[in-house]
């Protein structure tokens, strides 16, 4: 059994031009607790079991009136498993979380000068899980490979924060050529997502399309050489086919 928390004495003062200078403050004290499980399945396998509550400030998103969203407040629960082999050199493990928030900031419009103003959507909740598994194959090859899936969606069931993927996945690897020459590739894939955090309701088609980012991937490259008891060098190869993308 596991057992703690924190406490926050949180205070935030904001006043510009975005508010008219009004003084606009936040101030919260927040007891944040943990509460988690585990159990040896065996020697290799462990289950786990976790819950905790939410207190993110959002002091960058402003409401139409200029004025911070309050911070996000919520609870998360978790489960999931652990592996380890080989002494420890290969570990594993798999995971389900789901959280529930109120105060999520979600892009709601945009000022005269083009900045983003945000709205706070309540009963939000997010699902997702993730798997993983990295360590060290043998004394020269090196792996960690990642997939992780998550969504957002508001009360209704409707999706928020499209312009995050839902799905991610990271491989990477290295291989010790010899003792002094290692070799390494990174390749990351993610799946579709939007420009925009919400679309209105009303949004051409086409448009919805040209604000779609595509699944795409990305392969990075490495080569370190040790030429001395402390000095290597490197070279590193980013995006090597040149994948053209949108940044979001």
């Amino acid at each position: 059994m596991i057992g703690g928390g924190r406490f926050v004495d949180w205070q935030y003062r904001y006043s510009s031009d975005r508010n008219n200078f009004a003084d606009n403050r936040h101030k919260n004290k927040v007891f944040i607790p943990y509460l988690g499980a585990s159990y040896d399945l065996n020697d290799n396998l462990t289950a786990y079991t976790s819950y905790t509550t939410i207190f993110r400030p959002q002091v960058l998103d402003l409401d139409q009136n200029g004025k911070p969203l309050e911070p996000q407040r919520g609870k998360t629960y978790e489960l999931g498993l652990k592996a380890s082999w080989f002494e420890g050199r290969l570990n594993a493990s798999a995971s389900a979380f789901m959280n529930k928030r109120d105060h999520l900031g979600v892009v709601a419009g945009k000022f005269a000068n083009g900045k983003k103003y945000y709205r706070a959507a309540d009963n939000t909740t997010t699902k997702g899980m993730e798997l993983s598994v990295g360590g060290r194959l043998s004394d020269k090859w090196l792996l960690n490979a990642s997939y992780a899936r998550s969504k957002i969606k508001n009360s209704k069931g409707k999706q928020l924060h499209p312009s995050y993927p839902v799905h991610l996945f990271r491989l990477f690897t290295a291989y010790d050529v010899t003792d002094r020459l290692n070799l390494g590739a990174n390749v990351n894939w993610q799946s579709r997502s939007h420009t925009l955090d919400e679309y209105p309701a009303d949004i051409n088609p086409a448009a919805a399309a040209a604000l779609t980012q595509r699944p795409y991937a990305t392969l990075d490259l490495t080569a370190h050489y040790k030429i001395g008891k402390s000095t290597r060098i490197g070279l590193d190869f980013e995006n090597v086919f040149n994948k053209r993308y949108r940044t979001m």
